[in-house]
């Protein structure tokens, strides 16, 4: 009963770490974080880590072998859950010439045969949907596994490159305008020029709340500071934006910035399918440098 009592404690001041950890990672900066999450860890470890010097050295009766197992299975869970949960947005940015080695790394790690491998998608194409979805390596992935999920459930696998190029451009324009036409009910028509802004050539998806005198002099009409603020909210709250706070180059104290996600993008480039993006843009915006 006693250890019950302590594993159900045990959980209860977990869940209460993890809120805990989540509303301070907003406040502080990512490195911070980091040390924050295992910090919180480092006493149960090293209860796992007595416990287990204990077993070896006095040679406990069973039951207490079993109990500080118990211990350690969980100290490691834990470890492991915090790292997970700390790396979940951690993506490294690879250039886009890298595309054609993950792919290939990926036949190779999954086909029974690679040499009678079939994909309906094309090299190109895959390279051209990372730079869509904003050069994020783990959201890649993600919507090539489904791309080619539906072409197999539909049962009509295109026989040659120029089909699947064909294929490939149709489920990327319906993919991405769905999801546009999906928020437009939901955020106002003038706050999208902000989103066209961000992805345009001078920003390539990363600002400051600092530049929104470049946002107003781009904005067709008069956008105040205060309706930016409230754009950004509004797009965060929707998934188009990610927030961090970091230290500044200068050392003058903390910055704050926002990133567009690889949804963001998405319907960024909805946007300039559809000729409804009010700032210029074309899938030349995506020729970052692969040092980002």
């Amino acid at each position: 009963m006693l250890w019950f009592g302590l594993s159900v404690g045990s959980a209860l001041f977990q869940v209460l770490r993890n809120m805990v950890m989540k509303r301070l990672g907003h406040a502080l900066d990512e490195t911070i974080n980091v040390w924050g999450r295992f910090t919180f860890i480092l006493p149960f470890a090293a209860l796992g880590v007595g416990a287990a010097y204990a077993v070896a050295a006095h040679r406990l009766a069973p039951r207490w072998q079993v109990a500080t197992a118990g211990v350690l299975a969980g100290a490691a869970v834990v470890v492991a859950l915090s790292y997970a949960l700390t790396n979940r947005d951690e993506v490294n940015h690879l250039s886009p010439e890298a595309t054609d080695a993950v792919l290939a790394s990926r036949v190779r790690e999954f086909a029974v045969d690679s040499d009678k491998t079939y994909l309906p998608i094309l090299d190109a194409s895959f390279n051209e949907l990372y730079k869509v979805l904003n050069f994020n390596l783990r959201d890649l992935l993600s919507y090539a596994d489904n791309y080619c999920t539906e072409v197999f459930d539909s049962g009509l696998a295109p026989k040659n490159d120029a089909g699947k190029a064909r294929r490939f451009e149709t489920w990327l324009r319906t993919e991405t305008v769905e999801q546009y036409r999906s928020l437009q009910s939901r955020i106002q028509t003038d706050a999208w020029t902000v989103l066209d802004t961000a992805m345009g050539i001078q920003f390539a998806g990363t600002f400051g709340p600092g530049d929104y005198p470049v946002f107003r002099v781009n904005d067709l009409k008069s956008l105040s500071e205060d309706t930016f603020h409230k754009v950004l909210r509004s797009f965060e709250k929707h998934g188009l934006l990610d927030r961090s706070v970091r230290e500044a180059d200068d050392d003058e104290g903390k910055q704050t910035l926002y990133s567009v996600t690889s949804k963001g993008a998405l319907v960024h480039y909805a946007r300039v399918q559809t000729k409804e993006a009010r700032v210029p843009g074309t899938v030349d915006w995506l020729k970052r440098s692969s040092q980002r």
